[in-house]
């Protein structure tokens, strides 16, 4: 018989090494190389380190923040452009420099001069589109965006816009929005030249442009989130969905607007340990530090706790209004057919394998490795693993990085789920039903069922609860989804150093949730017990009984009327049942299986006769969805 999981579960998670991925093109990192011995403080005793640090137009907030919280003042801090900021790096006339993701002329600048850089992702951004507020279309494709620029698509209405012709405009070549939108949206396809001025040289002259060229309803541009959304914005421009998410600083957190990116660290692959821009990167990495650049606007690597108001919330973002009121996003229909296919593969290195799916693989690749950089995997002390496992069309995916050296020992997480079929990553509210307020369930059950019993208890709260927990936000990004003989199993992490628990056993704690049946188009079984009947004497058999939604109904008395109708029938017989020993004597167990939306129970009856084993059976197969019976074969 299968185990069957209480409703909550907590899980310890264990870590070991695994080795780096390939990385993919659209964010691609070098690997760290040996550096120069580390200096004495003293030799940068004279160093004026706001003169030596520079950067892009959109960086500007980022340098500003960091002088401000580490030295008290950024009286002197110029930046120049993007591509002026790597030339002067390359130079020699900085050391630091605050940028988007080189381009080619830029490395091969960098290769010419004999300079080796090293660059490291420092906080999210994202490439949005632009357009006039006047132009009705909200949301474009990736697919639909190549086809704009390589003039394929050449007017509004071909997709779903007024008859408009499309005015599609361009940054100049080494600009650093120019080089993320040939990275991300082009994806190696050359876009159409556009004439000169098409091409303009600032980036709040695009965002102008957009706003009042002499066509602006057919105007589409494109620039980075930070800028528009903080620098230079614009009443007459809107920022566009991609794939029907909007960029904002929720989905560019929890990654599920398609064309993230980073602002990186940049230096000279030669810069000795103990420099004081090392030691500044190594600061704005720390939890402080991606504090500080939240501060001045910009998404940090990874989620990090926004500190607790009087009341206890603030945890991850949480407040009394999203940890109890939300709206789930999922559909009206069903989708647990084919839950168990195996239209995908996960090959033996742990890595999924989606060649038919390769835009979705792109993006789970790209996911892998924001999650690997974010904890810095790929150098120093830090070990990682990444964990894949399948539930039909969806793939959820697990990052486990672990420090164990230092004062500064942590562990860490990261979760994510997406759905092949579509090539999208999944929010928590798409688990569910549209209009299901799905965080008051996952925050009313979370920690009121007993833990695994090898904890030795059964009241989470006396063990382990440090003060009243308020709940995850309903944007929470850490979840993944499982699966066993009883369905999904939604699976919600929170890492150990959080202010209500005290569980120092393991690298995140791991709460386990049914997905009920009526909550969740993903649902299959809610709950399954058993009722224990005495047969005769010491014989015992045990009886299922299952709940299939939040509360009983029924279709469940209908199902569990079927279940008890073939437990009485197979109680005629002498030799049912799989047999445990209990206290001397039998209990007999029935063998229960789950398939599609199907659950399907059996007792066995096993005979020997002239030393021939036979064995019949007695099996009912009902839908849950209806309560109705299945003819199907064991």
């Amino acid at each position: 018989m299968k185990r069957i999981l209480p409703l909550v579960t907590l899980i310890i998670v264990l870590a070991a090494c695994s080795p780096r991925v390939t990385l993919p093109d659209i964010m691609p990192t070098p690997t760290p190389a040996p550096r120069p011995p580390a200096v004495k403080p003293e030799d940068y005793s004279d160093y004026d380190l706001i003169s030596r640090l520079d950067g892009s137009t959109a960086t500007i907030p980022l340098s500003e923040g960091i002088l401000l919280e580490r030295f008290g003042t950024a009286a002197g801090l110029t930046h120049n452009r993007t591509h002026e900021a790597y030339a002067r790096l390359i130079g020699g006339e900085s050391d630091l420099i605050f940028v988007t993701y080189p381009s080619e002329e830029e490395l091969e600048l960098a290769e010419t001069a004999g300079v080796e850089l090293e660059i490291i992702p420092v906080v999210k951004d994202a490439l949005v589109f632009l357009r006039n507020t006047a132009n009705g279309v909200e949301s474009l494709s990736r697919r639909q965006i190549r086809g704009i620029y390589t003039g394929g698509i050449t007017n509004w209405s071909e997709i779903g816009g007024a008859d408009e012709p499309i005015t599609a405009f361009q940054r100049p070549e080494n600009s650093g929005s120019q080089t993320l939108f040939l990275k991300l949206a082009m994806d190696g396809l050359a876009p159409s030249p556009p004439p000169l001025e098409l091409r303009p040289a600032g980036m709040g002259d695009l965002v102008d442009v957009v706003a009042d060229y002499d066509n602006a309803p057919g105007a589409l541009g494109f620039s980075v989130f930070y800028y528009v959304s903080d620098m230079y914005g614009s009443p007459s421009v809107t920022l566009m969905a991609v794939d029907g998410v909007a960029p904002t600083r929720d989905t560019i957190a929890a990654g599920t607007y398609p064309y993230i990116t980073y602002y990186y660290a940049v230096m000279r692959k030669d810069t000795p340990e103990g420099h004081p821009m090392r030691e500044l990167i190594g600061w704005l990495l720390t939890d402080e530090g991606q504090a500080a650049a939240r501060r001045a606007g910009y998404v940090p690597m990874r989620a990090l706790n926004r500190g607790l108001d009087e009341s206890g919330y603030g945890f991850y973002g949480s407040t009394p209004e999203n940890t109890a009121v939300s709206s789930g996003t999922g559909g009206t229909e069903p989708l647990v057919e084919g839950l168990f296919s195996d239209r995908w593969s996960v090959l033996n290195n742990g890595e999924a394998e989606l060649s038919s799916a390769p835009e979705t693989e792109r993006m789970v690749r790209a996911w892998v490795e924001q999650a690997m950089e974010s904890y810095g995997a790929y150098g120093g002390n830090i070990s990682a693993e990444t964990v894949y496992e399948l539930a039909g069309d969806l793939l959820s995916v697990r990052v486990f990085a672990y420090d164990r050296s230092g004062e500064s020992k942590f562990s860490r997480a990261a979760a994510a789920v997406f759905d092949l079929k579509e090539g999208r990553r999944l929010r928590l509210s798409d688990l569910f039903y549209d209009g299901v307020n799905y965080i008051e369930y996952i925050n009313a059950n979370m920690i009121t069922r007993s833990v695994y019993s090898y904890a030795d208890h059964t009241d989470f709260n006396e063990y382990f609860l440090k003060r009243p927990f308020t709940g995850v936000p309903d944007d929470y990004a850490e979840f993944t989804i499982a699966n066993n003989s009883n369905g999904s199993v939604l699976q919600i992490y929170i890492e150990n150093d959080n202010p209500f628990f005290d569980y120092p056993y393991a690298s995140a704690m791991l709460f386990g949730l049914r997905l009920p049946i009526d909550l969740s188009p993903y649902g299959l079984v809610y709950d399954i017990g058993y009722d224990r009947e005495d047969i005769s004497g010491s014989i015992e058999m045990l009886i299922p009984r299952i709940q299939t939604g939040a509360a009983p109904s029924q279709v469940d008395g209908i199902i569990n009327g079927k279940i008890r109708a073939l437990a009485e029938t197979a109680a005629e017989n002498v030799y049912i049942g799989d047999v445990s020993d209990i206290d001397g004597g039998v209990r007999y167990i029935p063998d229960v299986s789950f398939w599609n939306d199907n659950m399907s129970v059996r007792y066995n009856d096993y005979y020997w006769t002239d030393d021939i084993y036979t064995d019949r059976g007695f099996t009912i197969t009902v839908n849950l969805r209806t309560g109705g019976t299945v003819d199907a074969e064991e």
